[in-house]
Order: structure tokens, then sequence, then C-alpha cells
């Protein structure tokens, strides 16, 4: 996906930085071009440098496989988390190329993840198979099955035990979870204006080593609206605002599992548009300013 909605992609050396602000300029010679390149040399902004997500402050000569994202102004930046290293990214460079995965790209971070943490799950851990039906067939090609933990009253917490996307057909395979109690939900992350699909299984139990298939889980058509918030700032600091919208209720231990948060910059006008909002109870909306 991140091919799909990236201007550029291409493996990248780092000639110079600067700092502008708390953003980071990068120049970077392009030894491999894969997307919308045609030059050796490009400009990169990373507006995360100093985060748990950024570069830091990168030094010349060293090298990262980049997804380059245009912004309205025609900028490119790099997104959030982006940042990859040459060694880490075999399986982008791989699909970046056109060449076929290897077995270990086809299996899912989500999984990796957990045998990282804890490399017993690969002989002890349990799997969980399904099927999530759309609204409208053709099975929709963004659905993910999430798997929550659930505290010792039996309601689901916001943590995550296990997320994966659905194969295109519709089933879905979750492999390496430990032992335990858990609430199961899908979701489609590609909305229409006229809603999107949200299906929930419910709780389950899993033993060690257990292979569980859970009856198949239809979604539900969820309606979903529009929020425009318009802020009143010098035209000067449009470019550097976003507005973040989200749900008050994200962080209760027991609240529904499809709160939502998203962030808008804005527009020529000065407004935030937000479209495709799930009903909820709106919490705090704020405007920060990244300079």
């Amino acid at each position: 996906m991140a091919y799909a909605e990236a201007a550029v992609v291409f493996e990248g050396e780092v000639a110079s930085a600067r700092t502008e602000g708390e953003d980071v300029i990068i120049m970077f010679k392009v030894p491999a071009a894969y997307k919308g390149l045609d030059s050796d040399s490009i400009e990169v902004i990373e507006r995360y440098a100093y985060s748990d997500c950024g570069f830091g402050q990168p030094h010349n000569g060293m090298i990262f496989f980049i997804y380059g994202f245009q912004d309205k102004s025609g900028k490119i930046f790099i997104g959030s988390c982006r940042p990859i290293s040459p060694g880490e990214a075999g399986a982008d460079i791989r699909y970046a190329r056109g060449e076929s995965p290897t077995e270990d790209d086809l299996i899912p971070f989500d999984e990796k993840f957990r045998l990282m943490m804890h490399p017993s799950l690969a002989s002890q851990g349990a799997t969980l198979r399904g099927k999530v039906v759309s609204l409208t067939p053709p099975e929709s090609p963004n659905a993910y099955l999430t798997v929550w933990e659930v505290n010792a009253k039996g309601h689901r917490q916001n943590l995550i035990a296990g997320r994966q996307k659905v194969h295109p057909d519709g089933s879905f395979q979750i492999r390496f979870l430990p032992e335990g109690t858990y609430y199961v939900t899908a979701i489609d992350y590609h909305p229409t204006p006229k809603g999107r699909g949200v299906g929930e299984y419910g709780k389950i139990s899993l033993a060690k080593k257990q292979n569980l298939t859970i009856p198949e889980i239809r979604f539900r058509p969820e309606p979903l609206g529009t929020i425009t918030v318009n802020v009143a700032a010098p035209p000067e600091l449009h470019e550097r605002i976003f507005v973040l919208v989200r749900d008050v209720e994200m962080d209760s231990l027991e609240g529904k599992p499809y709160a939502h948060s998203g962030t808008s910059y804005l527009d020529e006008e000065g407004v935030a548009h937000f479209n495709y909002l799930p009903s909820s109870r709106p919490g705090p909306t704020n405007a920060p300013v990244s300079c």
C-alpha cells in the first residue's frame, strides 16, 4: 500500500541535511529509483525527525530506502515511521524491483513481531482461522481482523494481541497467539461515502498449540459523516498547521472497538476536512502548529 500511495520510491544516500524549525531537510543522492524519479538526486522533508518514528539527524553517507509522499505544495516528505535501512527493506526492495517475494516476505509483520518478543510461541502458540464476509462481494481488499486482549472481567481492552490483513477471498489466519481469552473484531479500512463495514465475533479462548476456526464474521454497515473545522490563522502558517479529531472513548477500557482519530491539513481557505467519520461522541479538536 505504501508503494501505491507514494509519489516517489527510491534508495538514497544522504548527501546533506539541514534543520529548518522542527523539520530536517535532507538531500539524497539516488543510486536506485523505482517510482516517480528521473534524476540522480532529490530533496526530502523529514517532519518527524526527532520523534520515535524519525531519522533524528542523518549523517552524510547514510543509506535508506525511502517512500516519499507529496504535500499540497508539491514538496516531497517522508511519512511517519517510513525511513528504512536497506538491511530491513529486503521485502520492500524486492517488491519495488518486481521480484518474487521470499517465503519470509510473506510472513505478516504482526506474526514476526510476536515471535521476536516471545520465541516460544513458534511451538506453543495458537492459531485462529475464519472468514470475513464483506457487505457487497467481491471481498474488500482492505479488511483487517483484530484480536483484542480482555481484562479480568472479560471486557475488551485497548490492547491488541494480533492484527492482520484479511486475504483477498475473505479468509484469515493469525498464528503464534499466546494462550488466553480474547475479543475478535473486523473492519474495512476502505470506506465509501455510504459507510464502512464493521463486524464483531466476540470472545474466544485459546489454549497452547490450539487451532481454532470460528464461524464467519459478516460485516454490517456503519454510517459515516463529515466534519469541517475552520482555523483562524495567518495564511503563511496554513501549510504548517494540522488539525486532530479523536473519539473521546478511544482510551476507555470498555469502549467500542471502532474508535476513530484522524489528522488533516488546512486547505487554501483555512479549513480542515474530515471525511468518512463514524458516529461517535467527538473529543477535543486541536490544531497544533508544527513550527
